[in-house]
């Protein structure tokens, strides 16, 4: 799959599907210099757009930039406080965005069955 064509996916899996509800924290770091963050960048750019933001106002979002040779990771706290970390070195914006939504709708769905 050519980057272009997967991050078009990840657009409207993101635009579609994606929201903010089940998570409480997003912590996103990277080092802008190295050449494996675009993915998790691109990530960024869409978690921080005003719809995904709308979706759930109350979740506290946290970049750290940093200067050092740490691979980029995602880490993501749940409102049941369970938290998922990615280490998205490896991974393209697709992959990043399919199982945040992936996750993301177990969460949910799982609130809805508890409360």
């Amino acid at each position: 799959m050519s980057s272009s064509y997967g991050n078009k996916l990840a657009r409207a899996i993101i635009s579609t599907r994606c929201n903010l509800k089940p998570c409480k924290k997003i912590k996103i770091s990277f080092n802008p210099w190295q050449s494996e963050t675009k993915s998790i960048r691109d990530f960024y750019h869409y978690v921080f757009s005003p719809s995904m933001r709308m979706s759930n106002d109350q979740c506290k979002i946290q970049v750290d930039i940093r200067s050092d040779r740490e691979e980029p990771k995602l880490e993501i706290q749940f409102k049941d406080n369970s938290k998922l970390l990615f280490k998205t070195k490896t991974l393209t914006t697709y992959d990043i965005v399919r199982e945040f939504e992936y996750y993301g709708r177990i969460k949910f769905s799982n609130n809805i069955i508890c409360c």
